[in-house]
C-alpha cells in the first residue's frame, strides 16, 4: 500500500498491471529525447512537465525491485539505450544512478516549512523539472 499526505490528482495512463510490473509508462510519445521518472507524488511533476510541449515519456517506477525482476526486453522497453533519464522522487538520490542520468531528490537532512515551501526549497517544482533536462 503506497500512501502520501499530499493531495495528488489520479493520472491519466496509470495502471495497476504495469504497477504489478514495477514500473510502466505512463504517457509517451514517439522518438522521446528525455524520460522523466518518478515513484509517488513526485510523477505528477513529470505528467506536468511533458505538458509544456516536452518530447518527453513519462515513466511510473513505483518498485525497483519488481521491476528489476521483470525480462530484460520489458526493461529496455521503459528505458531503451541513449535516451537520457531524469528522475524526480523526495527521497535520497542515491540508488538512481541504476536508471538515471541526473536526479531531482533531497540528498540532506531535511528541514521544516510548509510542503509548497519545502517542494521550491528542493525542486520539486515543474519549473525545476525542466530546468534540469538533459536534453
Amino acid at each position: 500500500m503506497s500512501l502520501t499526505r499530499q493531495g495528488i490528482p489520479n493520472l491519466e495512463g496509470s495502471s495497476v498491471e504495469g504497477a504489478l510490473k514495477g514500473g510502466y509508462i505512463l504517457c509517451d510519445t514517439p522518438h522521446p529525447s528525455i524520460i522523466l521518472v518518478g515513484t509517488g507524488s513526485e510523477l505528477q511533476l513529470c505528467a506536468e512537465a511533458k505538458k509544456k510541449g516536452l518530447n518527453a515519456r513519462v515513466v511510473s517506477l513505483p518498485c525497483w525491485e519488481l521491476f528489476d525482476d521483470q525480462p530484460l526486453d520489458y526493461r529496455r522497453s521503459i528505458f531503451p539505450d541513449g535516451i537520457p533519464v531524469l528522475s524526480v522522487e523526495a527521497a535520497a538520490t542515491t540508488c538512481w544512478s541504476k536508471y538515471a542520468h541526473a536526479s531531482i531528490g533531497i540528498d540532506t537532512f531535511g528541514a521544516s516549512g510548509t510542503i509548497p515551501a519545502l517542494a521550491k526549497h528542493y525542486g520539486f517544482t515543474v519549473e525545476n523539472v525542466l530546468e534540469r533536462l538533459i536534453l
